[in-house]
């Protein structure tokens, strides 16, 4: 026979007390190790920030290209450009592939000439490959703000789509010129 409820309990839920202590429980972890995160972030003095500046530009480069291009194959091309275009996680839009290219725009081509790629890519012969990317990650190219006035979404997706397999071209041209040996898929 189960135990009956006192007849001054009411409400439907029980054990409120100890969910309470499980949501401060969790909730305090996850601010704990949030803190954690963003100490190792620090630009100043944080484990990540000194690996990269211990690191050689050349390997740093290398690392953001294999993520470039992996950003590009895995979510962009995989998930956001196939069927329709959003992601599995939170039913993003265009809004999303935008800020993702934001991000490896800033990461190539940031605005301070001096950094990025900017500067390996000088001698004559790269110029071209410095203009590819720069077309190829403009705010008003078909994946920024071309999508949203394409005709369709269809249309939209599809000049997008062949934005990235060029971009995915270019990075791949680039890092033959450079001779950084990133291993990129075909």
């Amino acid at each position: 026979m189960s135990a009956k409820p006192a007849e001054s309990d009411t409400s439907p839920v029980v054990n409120q007390g100890r969910r309470g202590q499980y949501l401060q429980l969790i909730s305090q972890l996850l601010t704990d190790h949030l803190q954690r995160l963003q100490m190792r972030w620090s630009d100043s003095n944080g484990y990540y920030a000194q690996k990269l500046t211990e690191a050689r530009p050349e390997k740093t480069l290398q690392a953001s290209l294999m993520s470039i291009v992996q950003l590009i194959e895995d979510d962009l091309l995989t998930r956001y450009l196939a069927g329709e275009g959003s992601s599995p996680f939170s039913g993003g839009n265009s809004a999303d592939a935008r800020a993702m290219l934001a991000g490896i725009r800033q990461t190539l081509l940031p605005d301070n000439p001096s950094q990025g790629i900017t500067p390996l890519l000088q001698q004559p012969e790269q110029i071209e490959l410095l203009q590819g990317l720069t077309a190829h990650l403009a705010d008003d190219s078909a994946c920024g703000s071309g999508w949203q006035s394409a005709i369709s979404h269809a249309e939209g997706q599809l000049s997008c789509r062949q934005q990235l397999i060029e971009l995915l071209a270019t990075l791949a041209e680039v890092n033959e010129n450079l001779g950084l040996q990133v291993p990129l898929s075909d």
